[in-house]
């Protein structure tokens, strides 16, 4: 993916985190498969939602036409595609310290029409049928 890399910050700390998400996934398919996790309690209709200002980031120009979470175990990923061909990955969790978590990459010049994450194959991400 380094081709197409557009970000300014190396893009290593992206793939480590991947590379090391990966390895957990046969763990989070077999907990999947055993029932729903959390507490049971559900969501609280009632309860107010907030939106804080440092859950809220830029991470490309143009309009998003496609959104996905990463499903990762210990940190929170968007993945999110526009209309002129950009994919951005952002580590919601990412500290301060490691800029704003945004990697940007111009796989191919059409809209990004669909985002498919396989959770027993995280590492794997192909663009124009070719596997990276």
């Amino acid at each position: 993916m380094r081709e197409v890399y557009l970000g300014k910050s190396c893009d290593e700390s992206l793939i480590d985190l991947i590379r090391s998400e990966a390895g957990r996934a046969p763990a989070m398919i077999e907990r999947a498969k055993s029932g729903p996790v959390g507490d049971g309690g559900g969501f609280d209709l009632g309860s107010s939602l907030v939106l804080e200002s440092e859950n809220v980031a830029k991470i490309m120009c143009g309009t998003i036409t496609n959104v996905k979470f990463f499903p990762c175990v210990e940190r929170a990923i968007v993945v999110a595609g526009n209309g002129i061909g950009n994919l951005s990955f952002w580590d919601v969790d990412c500290g301060k310290e490691d800029g704003n978590g945004a990697y940007l990459y111009r796989p191919h010049f059409g809209p990004v029409s669909g985002i498919s994450i396989q959770p027993s194959a995280l590492s794997k991400i192909c663009f124009f049928h070719f596997l990276l």
